[in-house]
């Protein structure tokens, strides 16, 4: 199966969903209401942004 940035985005905004947003397609989940909780600092959020950018470049190029 071919690893292009259109799955790459489905595959997070499911991860998201999961862990995030209990109640969204896979019913209750405990650990999205402990997770949800808390807030990502400034640092993580701009690790996770350069980790995005760069997965997305990586997946554009090699399709």
């Amino acid at each position: 199966m071919e690893n292009t940035a259109g799955d790459f985005y489905m595959r997070l905004l499911q991860a998201l969903n999961y862990y995030f947003l209990p109640g969204i397609g896979s019913g209750f989940n405990p650990r999205a209401e402990y997770i949800s909780k808390w807030v990502l600092s400034a640092t993580e959020q701009a690790v996770i942004y350069i980790f995005l950018s760069l997965e997305f470049i990586v997946n554009v190029l090699t399709v």
